[in-house]
């Protein structure tokens, strides 16, 4: 688990601003978590079955679940019903949505300690 320390400090660093591909992965993250397992699954239910070693294998059904699924969720995400099933919210709403948590938010105010009596 101590890998996780510098990943975590290297996304911190390197992912907290506005960028369009943060903005692409973040809308992207669960539907990619939903459809994966099930194209995981048809790819590999097949896959078992060659007479291949095993690090063929699982290199074949983890490269196609990423491209197909990758695939797929380009096809859907411009599909406002498809969309909302699978928990992204409508793109209009998004823009609208930052524009006013942006406008409104301030920034926070540091921390005071407490007044000695």
């Amino acid at each position: 688990w101590i890998w996780m320390c510098p990943m975590v400090g290297i996304g911190y660093k390197h992912l907290n601003r506005k960028s369009k591909k943060v903005d692409y992965l973040s809308d992207a993250v669960l539907p990619f978590y939903i459809l994966n397992q099930p194209v995981m699954i048809l790819i590999a239910f097949y896959a078992v079955h060659w007479n291949i070693d095993m690090f063929s294998k699982f290199m074949i059904i983890s490269a196609g679940s990423l491209v197909i699924t990758m695939g797929l969720y380009e096809l859907i995400k411009n599909i406002e019903p498809v969309r909302w099933i699978l928990g992204t919210p409508p793109k209009e709403s998004v823009s609208k949505l930052t524009r006013i948590v942006r406008r409104k938010t301030k920034p926070a105010k540091p921390l005071q300690e407490p007044a000695k009596v």
